[in-house]
């Protein structure tokens, strides 16, 4: 990247005189205008491109600018429900704010570290990080504010939910409904949401007495056609199981294709419960029971904690805890087999 420095060692001129001239303020500070000409030519040779944020962030009439880092996989409606709730943050608060959507995958973590470092942005939201990458943020010290979108931090804010309870809950609800032989149609990723729900949904089962089989295809599963692909595999390989929990709504989405094709009756045969907060749950035949969280309104959460920071300089940090939301449709209902 060219620097200030570069632009004035070829021009012959102070880094003061370039900031000068680039900034526009050449004939205020009275330098010829042959200067300015050989300034603005050489920057135009280098092929110069000014840093907006950096001169942003030095404008005290700026607006603030937040960076929302989050890995490819998350779905379509997720996505929509992050913009939902910036969107609301604005309409309700009446402030002024900017957010960068700086995608990332794991295997270039190391990038995404080097953005955090950097000055050119005065909030961050962190989504969907695996639980070597938030160990790993965790031990850096941040020149802006961090806040995690559905983990929980001991050392930065956080806006969550209770995932290894989630997981629980529903196992004691297929408990409930007289089911002995369950399974988990599970992402096969290694973030730290994913893991605790699952490993609660097993763990209670085991306690409960319930045979768990756990059904994966790796960690690139994140639709439908996979949800619709495991489905089938599980069945035909173990037989139809009482009841399925699907550790993302889209997967079920899948099972339920799947389920047609098979002559699985949903819910006379076997039960499932996705998670997540697709509207789409509804409209499917059989509609899925789900259990998911308010995305839009912990997302508001997150830019309000970013705002308070920027304009009060709020002391320490905060964390939010979310309850999970269950909407019981026509794939499972809890209570005693009929």
């Amino acid at each position: 990247m060219v620097k200030l420095t570069d632009i004035a060692e070829r021009a012959h001129v102070s880094v003061g005189t370039v900031s000068h001239v680039l900034g526009g303020k050449g004939a205020q500070r009275r330098i010829s205008k042959a200067t300015q000409e050989r300034v603005l030519q050489v920057a135009a040779e280098l092929n110069y491109q000014p840093n907006v944020f950096a001169k942003r962030l030095r404008d005290r009439h700026a607006v603030p600018v937040f960076t929302l880092f989050y890995k490819p996989g998350l779905s379509a409606t997720f996505l929509g429900e992050i913009i939902r709730g910036i969107q609301e943050v604005q309409l309700d608060t009446g402030h002024s704010f900017e957010v960068m959507v700086q995608p990332y995958v794991s295997e270039e973590f190391q990038r995404a570290q080097n953005a955090l470092g950097s000055t050119r942005v005065n909030g961050v939201i962190m989504c969907n990080t695996t639980v070597e990458e938030s160990r790993e943020l965790e031990a850096m010290h941040l020149r802006a504010p961090m806040v995690f979108f559905n983990r929980y931090s001991p050392k930065y804010s956080s806006v969550y939910s209770d995932f290894s309870t989630v997981g629980a809950q529903i196992a004691q609800l297929f408990h409930g409904k007289g089911y002995r032989h369950v399974a988990l149609v599970g992402t096969g990723q290694n973030v730290s949401n994913h893991v605790k729900r699952e490993k609660g949904f097993l763990t209670a089962c085991a306690q409960l007495g319930m045979s768990a089989r756990l059904w994966t295809a790796g960690p690139n599963g994140d639709s439908a056609a996979y949800g619709y692909q495991l489905t089938k595999e599980l069945i035909q390989a173990g037989g139809v199981p009482d009841g399925i929990f699907y550790s993302a709504d889209e997967y079920a989405m899948g099972g339920v294709r799947a389920c047609a094709e098979l002559g699985v009756a949903l819910p006379q045969d076997m039960g499932i419960i996705g998670y997540g907060s697709s509207q789409f749950n509804s409209y499917l035949t059989p509609s899925v029971t789900s259990v998911g969280f308010p995305i839009s309104k912990m997302v508001q959460d997150c830019v309000n904690l970013l705002l308070d920071k920027y304009y009060h300089n709020s002391p320490g940090c905060k964390s939010i805890r979310y309850q999970a939301e269950f909407c019981f449709r026509e794939s499972f209902q809890p209570g005693p087999a009929p």
